[in-house]
Formats: C-alpha cells, sequence, structure tokens
C-alpha cells in the first residue's frame, strides 16, 4: 500500500504557521500511515526549530500507542514508527543529560536553533544546533547529534556535544 500525509502547524493564536506534506510512502495499513503523518510533522517541527508541540491526532489506537496505554508489538512497522516519534520528541533532553552528566556541568536547554534526522544503516541520527544556558554566562550554541541504535539496552548514543564557535 502507498501512502501520503500532510500536517498543518498553528500557533497558540490559532494561525497557521506553516504545512507540509509526504508522498508515496509504503505502509501496511492506515493506521501505519497515521503514524507516519505524526513521524514527519513532528520530524519537520523539529527541523523548523520548534520547541513545543502539541500533536492533534483523530485515531484512538494511535493515542493509545503513543502514551502506552496499548502495546505496539502487532505490527513491526507501525513498532518502528512510534519508536521514531517518541526518540524525536524525547531526543534534546537525552543529549543535554547527557553531556551534564559525563562533563559534569549544569546545562539548561533553552531552544533548537536548527535540525534534521537522517535514516542509516546504523540507526536513526539526529542532528541539531540548539542553544543552552549555563549559569550565569550568556546562552551559547552547541551542535549536537544523538543516534538510536534501534537496538540494545541503551539505543541512544551521544554522538557529539560540542559548543559551536562564535563568528564575528
Amino acid at each position: 500500500m502507498r501512502g501520503g500525509a500532510g500536517w498543518v502547524a498553528w500557533d497558540s493564536n490559532g494561525c497557521m504557521e506553516m504545512a507540509g506534506g509526504v508522498r508515496g510512502f509504503s505502509c501496511q495499513s492506515a493506521l501505519a500511515a497515521e503514524a507516519e503523518a505524526v513521524r514527519e510533522a513532528v520530524a519537520a517541527g523539529l527541523e523548523a526549530r520548534v520547541t513545543r508541540i502539541m500533536v492533534e491526532i483523530d485515531c484512538k489506537q494511535l493515542v493509545a500507542m503513543l502514551t502506552g496505554n496499548m502495546k505496539t508489538d502487532t505490527d513491526t512497522a507501525i513498532d518502528g514508527i512510534i519508536h521514531d516519534i517518541k526518540l524525536l520528541a524525547s531526543q534534546v533532553e537525552f543529549a543535554v543529560s547527557s553531556y551534564n552528566k559525563h562533563e559534569k556541568k549544569n546545562l539548561v536547554f533553552e531552544s533548537v536553533v536548527k535540525g534534521k534526522t537522517r535514516y542509516e544503516v546504523t540507526g536513526l541520527h539526529i542532528v541539531l544546533v540548539i542553544k543552552v544556558k549555563d549559569g550565569s554566562l550568556p546562552s551559547a550554541n552547541y551542535d549536537v547529534a544523538v543516534r538510536d541504535k534501534y537496538a540494545g539496552s541503551n539505543p541512544l548514543d551521544l554522538i557529539y556535544f560540542r559548543r559551536r564557535p562564535k563568528f564575528w
């Protein structure tokens, strides 16, 4: 089955901010197509530097899967899509907390400056520029990359987290 998905992003005042879509992807069911639409919308929001996303879905089964109220074990394709959605939603927190733990820092996430995702054999790669605050110091931008290895007890891997140099 071939599918397509569209999404619209509204601001808190109800004004349309952006819209997009994807066409021609393979899916096994209408549920998989719904999940793919959510994944594409969340990834597009990340790439557009959106820091808070509220997804409105009219599919009760997908809502239950995303909130953990229903198991997704019955369809491996949907399992992967649900996993990607949750990963995209949590990757910034993982990157900042991993860096803080390793470097004994206390950086606080402020916003996504830009970002992109790519799928590779080794897993889903999320590459970001984020703005963080370090105590009383001015905010600074950091280059961050997170990889989801799709397997293992700790599937997330912080590839790099480095301060972005300022250019005058």
